[in-house]
């Protein structure tokens, strides 16, 4: 085995081995009630995020809260690995932080995409109103001259 596969194997309590991004998550029992609870959890901010686009303020804070809570991941994660008797029925959380990156982190940073891409198509949008009312004042301002 080289040294970059190596490093991406990662063992499983009961003797799996997980060489893969989606062997993990086929590895994944997905009827726990906290795993679909952290999935709910990303589709309302998703839709939080589509149906409020006119709501900036709201939009900031939804966008810091995710970005501070993928930061603090890996304290989240070493809390999980020590305490995951108590919520799951499997011990997810590596020393590597590859489960809650994957599960956790991927999509509160694919959120935090869209919300940036909500900004910008907001701030197009913003700046080809501004200049069509640029253009109008202008061909207003042009008219008076002539008429003058």
């Amino acid at each position: 085995m080289d040294e970059e596969n190596a490093e991406t194997i990662i063992p499983i309590e009961n003797g799996l081995v997980i060489d893969s991004i989606w062997k993990l998550i086929l590895t994944i029992d997905w009827t726990e009630r906290w795993l679909l609870a952290l999935v709910a959890f990303h589709v309302v901010c998703l839709i939080i995020i589509i149906f409020s686009k006119q709501r900036t303020n709201l939009q900031i804070v939804i966008f810091l809260g995710l970005l501070f809570i993928t930061w603090s991941t890996q304290y989240i994660n070493k809390y999980a690995a020590e305490n995951w008797r108590s919520f799951a029925s499997q011990q997810y959380f590596d020393s590597q932080g590859l489960f809650i990156s994957i599960i956790f982190s991927a999509p509160a940073l694919i959120n935090c995409l869209v919300i940036v891409c909500v900004w910008l198509y907001t701030s197009g949008s913003l700046l080809i109103r501004v200049k069509r009312a640029e253009l109008r004042k202008s061909i207003k301002d042009s008219k008076k001259g002539k008429v003058e």
